[in-house]
């Protein structure tokens, strides 16, 4: 079902934006990755502006990215960004062949080290951070193992993320709450991640700066909470 409801909504009055980024399914196969992006390059001509980029997941084992790189470009030609689920396991051969192709965001980048993490920084490539989803996953042993640690000590730009919040029984705010608590973050600094995270967003400026105003109004909302207690 394809909705957006309007970024034009009144500042003083809730909404929420909808932007979808379909999904290649690496276990499906290259001709059906085909198929996802030529119909979804068809509907973009129906529905402008509501998918917005092209996320690669699905498991990894006993697929070749390379074979979906046909699909990926041609997405890209057609003004998809891409979110690649991204050093899921230990592969650098695989995250170099990626970073080639050029990743907006990455997915998880739970075995991105050495050359690869640099190359991440040195181009300040957001990483998907999925606290609850890799520990259940076993991806990584616990929260405060999570390799989102060390991203935030390095000034990489990270978002938290619940992947998928149903599978894992989580929301948003738990993995900012566990994210806080593990890392003994401020609100402030709280704060301020969610507020880098609109930058990461495939959102265009006019709606960029509506979840700006809408961070800063909660974020003053809770200062004056905190001064009257």
């Amino acid at each position: 079902i394809l909705i957006v409801f309007s970024s034009k909504t009144p500042k003083n009055q809730p909404g929420i934006i909808v932007k979808l980024l379909p999904s290649i399914d690496r276990s499906k196969g290259v001709l059906e990755a085909m198929e996802n992006v030529n119909l979804a390059i068809e509907l973009n001509t129906l529905y402008p502006g509501t998918m917005v980029g092209f996320d690669l997941s699905g498991n990894p084992f006993g697929t070749k990215f390379a074979d979906f790189v046909p699909a990926l470009e041609k997405a890209r030609k057609h003004g998809f960004r891409l979110a690649l689920h991204c050093g899921e396991f230990e592969d650098v051969q695989e995250v170099k062949e990626m970073f080639a192709l050029g990743v907006d965001r990455i997915g998880h980048g739970t075995f991105i080290e050495g050359e690869n993490l640099a190359f991440a920084s040195e181009h300040k490539i957001p990483f998907e951070c999925c606290i609850t989803s890799n520990v259940k996953c076993k991806t990584v042993p616990s929260n405060e193992a999570h390799h989102v640690g060390k991203l935030l000590q390095m000034n990489q730009p990270v978002c938290v993320c619940t992947d998928d919040f149903g599978v894992f029984e989580t929301s948003l705010s738990q993995e900012l709450q566990i994210c806080a608590n593990t890392f003994s973050l401020s609100n402030a600094q709280m704060v301020e991640l969610q507020r880098n995270a609109i930058e990461y967003t495939f959102a265009n400026e006019e709606e960029k700066q509506e979840l700006r105003f809408k961070i800063d109004q909660f974020s003053k909302a809770d200062t004056a909470i905190i001064a009257e207690q």
